[in-house]
């Protein structure tokens, strides 16, 4: 660091505490080349200065639910405390000559895995409280280009929030990026005295190094009635959060009716479903899902119990045309550890693994597919499973936790072997499927699942393997996470 000239002072202001309990204090430092000395407002709240390299410490700088004053967040000084639980402040400048000109702006992933850089200015002044969102490094070093409109999930834990100081509806969350824009949000369940979760839409991924803040403390903002809908727009065909009920978060709202319940997931709550109960849920006939796109991608969590029943259990399946039958369009199952398949006559049977089935052309008995290997998703531990079914591509591709581990499609009849899909369609039909079914095959004939499932998607859509691995981050819970409270 430069030594500061001898003569130079500086003044410092910061606000202290939180609600009415409000102390302001001032700190004088005449800083030499043998150190600095400082002066303050006595009754300061335990304000030191050490010489030379300027470190600060007191009792409101520690704490990961202390309240700052946004004015006062870069004042030359080395500070412990709240932005990172005892390391340094990610607003920290160096200072050279009396002014803040040497700023550390780049990414910081090895501090906090947020970002290091001066605060922008206030979005707007009637939103009185704001937090910094620190994204998972993870999502900066996603390789093989820009992911343009992502979708990503925070969840706020119980106690994170005064209650007192934000909407009861959650109407006055806003996520702003450093130039001021707003960003898209779905509120999926909103609970100032409880536990929160909201989709947040990034306009790319890998993230650029500025910051986001989340502001909130407007009684009179009302939320963008299209937010939802816009986080959620086009290649996605439906989203099912399961927040208690079965609607669809996209415009196409392809709400569920059925007798599953729900319970604690990885995200909120997730749909669960029981085989001796035959719980499914239904989605009507008339939809667009696996129709006239070249591709479809399924994913959601997935945690089974034991599918001891029949083997194996649906967690999606979008039916044909026909009113019956199992000749799927795309179906992904589930195979419980009392499974008996034998995979195409290759022993050992498939056992705790993922299933995928396709059949562009709609012919009885014209399915094809492809599977993981056996012991890839235990009973009882969440798993994030995607399948990719690529019509035109005449290929299946399985995904566990944003990792490959099934495809290319196993040859019918071919005693095991693999190789491309032999359908003649190049696309989905164009007809609407006769049935869609969550946890249970289409007819509800048969593969009934048992176990949880939650943040279940369709896209129409082959999703890229950079963009399954940057998504099994995105919907972990922990993708994102809030910094301290700043008030205006």
């Amino acid at each position: 660091m430069a030594e500061r000239p001898a003569s130079e002072q500086r003044v410092s202001s910061r606000r202290y505490g939180k609600g009415a309990q409000t102390v302001f204090s001032w700190i004088v430092l005449v800083c030499t080349t043998a150190g600095c000395s400082s002066s303050g407002e006595p009754g300061s709240p335990g304000l030191s200065e050490a010489g030379g390299g300027g470190a600060t410490s007191g009792g409101a700088s520690s704490g990961s639910s202390a309240t700052v004053d946004a004015n006062a967040a870069a004042d030359g000084t080395a500070q412990s405390g709240p932005y990172d639980g005892g390391q340094s402040d990610p607003h920290d400048v160096t200072q050279t000559d009396g002014h803040d000109a040497a700023q550390t702006g780049g990414y910081d992933a090895a501090q906090t895995g947020g970002y290091d850089a001066a605060p922008g200015a206030w979005y707007d002044a009637s939103f009185t409280r704001r937090r910094r969102v620190t994204i998972d490094p993870g999502l900066s070093s996603i390789q093989g280009g820009a992911l343009a409109d992502f979708p990503v999930g925070l969840v706020i834990p119980a106690g994170t929030i005064d209650a007192a100081s934000v909407r009861a509806d959650g109407g006055d969350i806003r996520f702003v990026d450093a130039a001021g824009h707003v960003l898209a949000r779905d509120l999926e369940a909103w609970d100032p005295n409880g536990v929160s979760v909201v989709w947040v839409n990034l306009p790319s991924v890998p993230v650029p190094t500025t910051p986001i803040y989340m502001y909130y403390g407007s009684p009179g903002a009302t939320a963008n009635p299209t937010d939802r809908e816009t986080v959620w727009k086009a290649p996605y065909a439906a989203v099912w959060h399961f927040s208690g009920k079965a609607d669809d978060a996209t415009s196409n709202h392809y709400d569920g009716t059925g007798n599953a319940t729900f319970a604690a997931g990885k995200l909120g709550q997730a749909a669960q479903f029981s085989a001796a109960q035959r719980s499914h849920i239904a989605i009507g006939p008339a939809t667009s899902l696996a129709r006239g796109t070249d591709a479809v991608t399924l994913s959601g969590w997935e945690k089974t119990a034991n599918i001891a029943p029949t083997g194996w259990g649906v967690v999606l399946g979008i039916g044909i045309k026909a009113p019956t039958g199992d000749t799927s369009r795309a179906v992904i199952d589930i195979w419980g550890k009392n499974s008996l398949y034998t995979r195409g006559a290759q022993p050992p049977p498939l056992y705790e693994a993922i299933y995928a089935e396709i059949n562009p052309d709609e012919v009885g008995g014209g399915w094809e597919f492809a599977h993981s290997p056996i012991n890839t998703v235990p009973a009882g531990v969440w798993h994030y499973v995607t399948a990719v079914f690529d019509a035109k591509g005449k290929a299946i591709t399985i995904y566990t936790d944003g990792v490959q581990v099934g495809g290319p499609l196993v040859i019918p009849g071919g005693g095991g072997a693999s190789g491309p899909g032999t359908w003649k369609s190049s696309t989905f039909s164009t007809t609407a499927p006769g049935q869609v079914q969550i946890g249970a095959q289409e007819d509800l004939s048969h593969g009934f699942y048992d176990g949880l499932v939650d943040e279940l998607r369709i896209e129409s859509v082959a999703r890229s393997p950079q963009w399954v691995a940057a998504q099994a981050i995105a919907v972990s819970g922990n993708a994102l996470t809030l910094g301290m409270e700043e008030r205006m």
